[in-house]
């Protein structure tokens, strides 16, 4: 496999356990999520998928994109990086 298919399907597969994780962990059909006082602003929960798998694409894509653009140390600096950023999203 070539570098440029590794470093996106690395980053892909990164984000894709970061999403995952994170709808888990969130149940908006529980009793406790429907009694919260929410913002009129609130979009609808269709809207959250129409929005969030735009994004998570979007960062698996830079993701892989600058890992590709780094070389050396530079580059397990851009891997760290990244896979803390992932780690803490799924701390929140």
């Amino acid at each position: 496999m070539s570098t440029r298919w590794l470093a996106y399907t690395a980053s892909a597969a990164a984000v894709t356990a970061t999403a995952v994780a994170g709808s888990t962990a969130v149940n908006t059909g529980t009793r406790w999520y429907r009694t919260l006082e929410k913002p009129p602003w609130q979009p609808p929960s269709w809207a959250f998928g129409a929005v969030w798998t735009p994004l998570y694409a979007s960062i698996a894509w830079a993701g892989g994109h600058a890992v590709l653009r780094t070389r050396g140390a530079a580059r397990r600096e851009v891997i760290t990086a990244f896979g803390a950023s992932i780690a803490r999203r799924n701390q929140r």
